[in-house]
């Protein structure tokens, strides 16, 4: 098997080794390794070596994520396939995380660029500050819940997972972003007075739907 890479020492740089890699069209451009070292540029050249190196996408997120949670779309059926349920309910929710909240911060940046750093302080933005501009005035200065903040970390998680997958990006930058804790609505108990309105035949139609049968389960848990 041919070497993948060439050194030289260059006594007019120093005495820094280069090195130049062999690729499909022959030997490429002459690149430093930083050292004076031959050793060390051994190292240096096979952990930089292009051939160990995973294809990385250079494609926008906007591009990849066209076509996302719908019912055609390869990860859905695939997912599908592998007998994992995806209700028609779940894939409308994750499209609309993706439109409101995950391409207006993404959709500009490549896929390579997306780190975990940069995730995690998205995600205090979301929870913290006021939205972004994009978003229609009556949403200005409305943090979202940490549910809804968990649940944008879920759609853009399983988006770069696919896209790790595929040798699109080395690792998936989101695998390690913690999600918020807490943030759900306060549950109380339902006082007297509400308890009879609940349970008064006069508001049947009104507050529950004419469901006589979820009436009567009610009634009989109380």
């Amino acid at each position: 098997m041919p070497k993948a890479f060439f050194l030289i020492q260059r006594p007019d740089r120093g005495n820094r080794w280069y090195v130049a890699y062999y690729g499909p069209t022959g030997k490429g451009s002459w690149l430093s390794t930083g050292t004076t070292d031959k050793a060390e540029a051994e190292k240096w050249a096979q952990a930089h070596d292009p051939a160990n190196t995973p294809h990385v996408d250079k494609r926008g997120f906007a591009l990849f994520a066209a076509g996302w949670f719908e019912p055609d779309h390869e990860w859905v059926m695939r997912q599908e396939s592998r007998g994992h349920v995806l209700s028609p309910n779940y894939l409308d929710t994750c499209r609309g995380i993706l439109t409101k909240h995950v391409l207006p911060k993404w959709k500009l940046w490549k896929l390579e660029d997306i780190t975990a750093s940069a995730i995690d302080d998205w995600l205090f933005s979301l929870k913290e500050v006021p939205a972004y501009a994009h978003v229609k005035a009556k949403r200005h200065g409305k943090p979202l819940s940490s549910s809804r903040v968990n649940g944008c970390l879920s759609v853009l998680r399983i988006m770069l997972k696919a896209a790790a997958r595929k040798g699109y990006i080395k690792t998936n930058p989101a695998a390690d972003c913690e999600r918020m804790v807490g943030g759900g609505r306060t549950r109380g108990i339902l006082t007297t007075v509400e308890a009879r309105m609940l349970f008064d035949e006069t508001n049947i139609k009104k507050l529950w739907n004419n469901n006589l049968p979820l009436l009567e389960v009610m009634i009989q848990t109380r």
